[in-house]
């Protein structure tokens, strides 16, 4: 659809976007700058590695739950629904550190009719296929 004027009718349950992005050292250091977490987990690989089992520094485990926005939004551009982010929950199951590549997958699981909103849910694995964060995000249907 290449308009903005899809309805909660045209979610389909299952209609699913995934995203594929390098965790680079540089986008690590990016939302250091942003959030000002400083913590040497984040920042230096030498300190992962002396005080760690991490083989080098670890991205922020937010910083994986915000790839979650692309392939959202491509699903709603998708369908040419109007929506509005409600909420978001994440779990993170294992670290990714600077160098690994990390898909994330949405797919819309539910439908809420009564609030006009529909529930997507995520899973992130790394490039070994293991599973790195799961969680959901609520959207709001507008006009």
């Amino acid at each position: 659809m290449s308009t903005w004027q899809g309805t909660l009718d045209s979610v389909a349950i299952g209609a699913s976007a995934s995203e594929t992005t390098v965790v680079s050292g540089e986008m690590i250091d990016a939302f250091v700058a942003i959030a000002g977490s400083r913590h040497p987990l984040h920042t230096s690989d030498e300190w992962a590695r002396a005080n760690t089992h991490y083989p080098g520094r670890v991205a922020h485990g937010v910083l994986i739950h915000a790839l979650m926005s692309r392939p959202l939004a491509r699903i709603v551009q998708d369908l040419g629904v109007k929506t509005a982010l409600v909420s978001t929950a994440g779990k993170y199951i294992r670290p990714v550190c600077a160098g690994d590549t990390v898909t994330v997958t949405l797919t819309v699981s539910e439908k809420l009719p009564e609030r006009q909103r529909f529930r997507v849910s995520a899973e992130a694995r790394n490039q070994h296929g293991a599973l790195v964060m799961v969680g959901e995000a609520l959207e709001q249907v507008l006009g």
